[in-house]
């Protein structure tokens, strides 16, 4: 067997064992990339807010739980830091 036939073999039994493995880990990375924060800068009154969405309020930094337009604190916010006065 010609060792570029031998290699090529081999490549291709590597890609197939890796391949699960691989498209696993990117599905993984793309869930990971699409939960990131989002900044969206001092709470608005009436905006739809949606998971993953960070707004200040009153000097204290609020995170979205799930959509909501109502304004923290409420059970659709998790306090991240506390404003000091």
């Amino acid at each position: 067997m010609r060792p570029t036939r031998f290699i090529g073999l081999m490549f291709d039994a590597i890609e197939k064992w890796l391949s699960p493995t691989v498209r696993g880990l990117e599905a993984r990375i793309e869930a990971l990339e699409a939960d990131r924060l989002r900044y969206c800068g001092p709470i608005e009154s009436g905006r739809a807010y949606v998971r993953g969405e960070v707004v200040t309020h009153r000097g204290s930094m609020w995170h979205c739980e799930r959509a909501t337009t109502s304004a923290p604190p409420g059970d659709d916010w998790v306090l991240c830091v506390k404003g000091g006065h």
